[in-house]
């Protein structure tokens, strides 16, 4: 029996004979039995996941809660990819998690990292990407399941268990926490805080493409060791979208992957503005070959004027000036914003 979570934006409609749900929005016909199953979930009692329950489930109608499973920490590598960030907290809250090893990839630190305790250190001669770390990291795990974390975040206590949960469904491959900007001072901070596009929000659900979950970050998630190594792992050619693209290999392999807002990371937000846009437009760099290998997954996008012309300079060669303009357009946001509240 396992008890189950209805998703928020579910509805009963037809005197409760139908129930329109799940991303993309469905509508199921329920038969008398069917709406007693769904009238247990809803309630909170534990029911049998029998094919109409798993056909919910994938349908992101209803969402696992996770209990008990045949996973414990000691069953989990954590690998953590690095250039030039100190990473013995980190390391140290691993340990105290109860993580079997730790492997720490240097990728070409400018000065090399040294090796924290309880960790075990590989370096890479030169830089290579975090795509690239991850899969030398993946490469010497033994354990059943494995971590990612990048080195700026820091987990919060209690935080696996929730995720190892999850895992006693066969299918799941890759379960995935809340990774939620780190408090500080500032704009960045605050807007980082509401607006991160790390924070996939409270509830939790099933990660599809095209759906309310689209991806999830590497930033912070398990998956079985096996069934990464079993669609080729990260793919090193990506300097960024490696995480997503990975996930929807993962998907389109079958596997189900969960978000799981019940554990959280907190990551370190980019303190200066020249920082903060460089890696907005670095994230937006990944359309273009994530569209290149998944077509259809990739969802169209409303382009603004003033986006157009930061990727028009972009691509014809002036990052900068993109950059320029994307400056120039979140200034004048900012200023709305603060117009718009004294009203």
């Amino acid at each position: 029996m396992t008890r189950y979570l209805l998703d928020p934006g579910a509805r009963r409609a037809d005197g409760g004979h139908a129930l329109v749900a799940g991303s993309p929005l469905k509508i199921f016909r329920l038969t008398p039995a069917g709406a007693r199953i769904v009238d247990a979930i809803a309630a909170g009692d534990a029911v049998e996941p029998r094919p109409f329950v798993e056909r919910l489930v994938d349908a992101g109608v209803v969402h696992p809660l996770p209990g008990d499973g045949p996973f414990a920490p000691a069953h989990v590598t954590a690998v953590i990819p690095t250039r030039g960030r100190p990473v013995a907290a980190l390391v140290a809250s691993l340990r105290a998690e109860g993580v079997a090893r730790v492997v720490v990839v240097d990728d070409a630190s400018p000065i090399p990292v040294e090796a924290p305790a309880g960790a075990e250190l590989v370096r890479h001669a030169v830089n290579l990407g975090p795509a690239a770390a991850r899969s030398t990291g993946l490469a010497l795990v033994r354990t059943a399941l494995v971590a990612f974390l990048d080195d700026d975040t820091e987990p919060s206590p209690g935080w696996l268990p929730p995720l190892l949960g999850h895992f006693a469904d066969r299918r799941v491959a890759l379960v995935a926490p809340r990774v939620r900007a780190r408090p500080g001072p500032g704009r960045l901070a605050r807007y980082e805080q509401a607006r991160s596009p790390l924070d996939l929000g409270p509830a939790p659900g099933r990660v599809r493409a095209r759906t309310r979950i689209a991806y999830v970050p590497a930033a912070a998630l398990v998956a079985r060791t096996e069934a990464l190594r079993g669609v080729g792992g990260f793919d090193t050619e990506l300097r960024v979208g490696e995480d997503v693209d990975l996930v929807w290999r993962l998907d389109e392999a079958g596997h189900r992957l969960r978000y799981e807002p019940g554990a959280e990371v907190c990551h370190e937000v980019r303190t200066g503005l020249g920082a903060w846009l460089a890696q907005r437009y670095a994230y937006g760099t990944s359309a273009a070959p994530l569209a290149a290998r998944h077509h259809e997954a990739v969802a169209p996008l409303g382009v603004s004027g003033w986006s157009a012309l930061a990727w028009g300079l972009a691509a014809a060669g002036w990052p900068a000036g993109g950059i320029a303009v994307t400056a120039t357009t979140t200034g004048l946001l900012a200023r709305l914003n603060r117009a718009d509240r004294h009203a």
